[in-house]
């Protein structure tokens, strides 16, 4: 039973956090070469692999019920920010001010997002002991692998 709780527990961690990331993932993203920003501590595989305890568990749910009341409006403001956006883009005559004034408005926001996400990432590491944080580390280098071999993969004269 107990083992079943923990798993419940765990799901419901990841799910907490993927369902953030894709809320974020829909919105406006400024070109700041943010790509990285907004993504998981850690996948669901590895997750498991942590194997919290009860107490982490609990000041993980804890630490991201913390931030989701914050974390909600922004993303209600990052939409509104890329609705305005979509607005200025689809305008009959482009207006420049309008263009900048969207586009900063909606760079403010993701800032927002940036430094709240920043923040409980940082509260959500601390509760990992070093060697769960050696395997978070371990399974982002591993992601960041991947993504190089799927870069390479691809032709480089694609557009010429």
């Amino acid at each position: 039973m107990k083992s079943k709780n923990v798993w419940i527990a765990m799901v419901a961690v990841w799910m907490v956090f993927a369902s953030a990331m894709a809320a974020e993932a829909r919105h406006f993203r400024p070109a700041f070469g943010d790509r990285e920003i907004g993504r998981d501590l850690v996948g669901l595989k590895a997750l498991l692999e942590l194997k919290l305890s009860d107490s982490q568990q609990e000041q993980m749910k804890n630490i991201i019920g913390k931030y989701e009341d914050q974390r909600e409006v922004l993303r209600d403001k990052m939409m509104e920010a890329g609705r305005e956006i979509r607005t200025v883009l689809k305008a009959e005559t482009f207006d420049e001010g309008n263009a900048r004034n969207a586009f900063r408005a909606a760079a403010q926001v993701k800032e927002e997002l940036f430094v709240l996400r920043a923040k409980m990432i940082s509260e959500l590491k601390a509760v990992l002991t070093p060697e769960q944080l050696d395997l978070v580390k371990e399974r982002r280098a591993q992601k960041l692998e991947r993504k190089k071999e799927r870069f390479r993969a691809v032709p480089q004269n694609i557009g010429e």
